[in-house]
């Protein structure tokens, strides 16, 4: 997971920056980003350590992006997580542009009480591309081309967010 997501990351990064957007990454390399912080050896440190610096920012949204996984290897698709009533509107955008440039299942929009969602002050989202618990789209998501379709995909969702909010 740490290796889709980190490419995926880095491929939104350099679309977002072309649009002109000043991006920071939380985690630059497969290292915690907790690593050498005030944060390192918390139970919840990694995700503390995540939030602080979106926090600090002072960024406009926090895009928090994971594969999924299921002991029913069949499940696949692409679903995004809000938890805070602002975040709705950012996570159904990114979730529509996903499964519209991916063509995966469309598993929606959910409501969800995760550490990053419930830490951040800006609108946020959590974003599952697809299921490495399915071959095929594990197998999609370890490929390069897959990658920067999910990537381009969340950037158009980023894209609709901010022309709905202007």
């Amino acid at each position: 997971e740490a290796e889709n997501v980190l490419a995926i990351g880095w491929e939104l990064k350099g679309l977002l920056e072309k649009a002109g957007a000043q991006v920071i990454m939380v985690r630059q390399a497969n290292v915690s980003p907790a690593d050498g912080t005030s944060f390192a050896g918390q139970d919840n440190g990694q995700l503390a350590a995540r939030t602080a610096l979106a926090n600090r920012s002072g960024a406009h949204i926090f895009v928090s992006l994971h594969n999924d996984w299921t002991d029913d290897s069949s499940v696949s698709g692409s679903a995004s997580y809000y938890y805070k009533s602002q975040d709705w509107a950012l996570a159904d955008a990114v979730q529509r542009g996903l499964v519209s440039q991916l063509k995966s299942g469309d598993r929606g929009v959910k409501h969800g009480n995760f550490y990053v969602l419930r830490n951040t002050s800006m609108p946020a989202v959590l974003v599952e591309v697809g299921f490495l618990s399915n071959p095929q789209e594990a197998d999609l998501l370890s490929q390069r081309w897959y990658r920067l379709e999910a990537a381009r995909g969340i950037f158009y969702g980023i894209v609709e967010y901010f022309q709905l909010m202007s």
